[in-house]
C-alpha cells in the first residue's frame, strides 16, 4: 500500500496520472466502499452511516478507481480517529451552475478526536500526520489526505476540513460539473 501511495503521489505530481472517466453509479460505488469499513466500525463500537441525499441512481462520467480512492482515504481516517460515536458519509448530486452536468458533494463527518486549527492546512501535505489531541499514536504514512487532495484537484474539485479538537471533523469534497451518463 505504501509503495502504491508513493507511486500515485509521484504520478500526480509529475502530471502523469490520467483520469479514466467511465459511466459510474456513484451511489452504488459509495455504498460498496462504505461496506468495506463496517467490520472495523463494529469492532470499535461506532456507527457507520451512509446518507445519500437522493433516492435515484446517479450515473455520471467519473474515474471510479480514483473516486473510490478518495472515499477510502476519507473513511479510513474517520474510522481510525473515532473511538466512540459515529462516522457519517453524506452524498448529494445537484444540477451544476457551471453547465449541463451534476455537482457531486460529499461530506464525511465523524465524532472523533478532531484536528487543531494550526494543523488543518498541513494535513494535506505529503507524509504529514497531525498530532492526535487524545495523545494516541495511530498507524499511517501521512499520504492518504495528500493523495486525496491531489485527486480532487485533478477532478477540478475542492476539499476542505472543519474541525475542533474533541468535537470531530467534517471533510467536504465538491466535484463540479460531472457529465451525466445515460443509464
Amino acid at each position: 500500500d505504501l509503495i502504491n501511495d508513493v507511486l500515485d503521489l509521484s504520478k500526480i505530481e509529475a502530471g502523469k496520472l490520467d483520469l479514466n472517466r467511465t459511466p459510474t453509479d456513484v451511489i452504488a460505488l459509495t455504498a460498496e466502499t462504505i461496506s468495506l469499513f463496517e467490520p472495523q466500525a463494529v469492532e470499535k463500537g461506532i456507527a457507520l452511516r451512509f446518507e445519500p441525499e437522493t433516492e435515484r441512481t446517479e450515473t455520471v462520467f467519473i474515474d471510479p478507481q480514483r473516486f473510490r480512492q478518495i472515499l477510502m482515504n476519507l473513511l479510513s481516517n474517520a474510522v481510525k480517529y473515532t473511538e466512540r460515536g459515529e462516522v457519517t458519509l453524506r452524498l448529494s448530486m445537484l444540477p451544476s451552475p457551471l453547465g449541463q452536468g451534476r455537482d457531486l458533494r460529499i461530506a464525511v463527518i465523524d465524532t472523533g478526536v478532531g484536528i487543531e486549527l494550526e494543523q488543518q492546512e498541513q494535513i494535506f501535505e505529503p507524509f504529514y500526520q497531525a498530532d492526535s489531541p487524545d495523545g494516541r499514536v495511530r498507524q499511517g504514512t501521512g499520504l492518504g489526505l495528500s493523495i486525496t487532495k491531489r485527486l480532487v484537484d485533478l477532478m477540478k474539485g475542492r476539499i476542505h476540513v472543519v474541525s475542533q479538537p474533541g468535537e470531530g471533523a467534517t471533510f467536504r469534497v465538491n466535484i463540479p460539473d460531472l457529465e451525466p451518463a445515460a443509464v
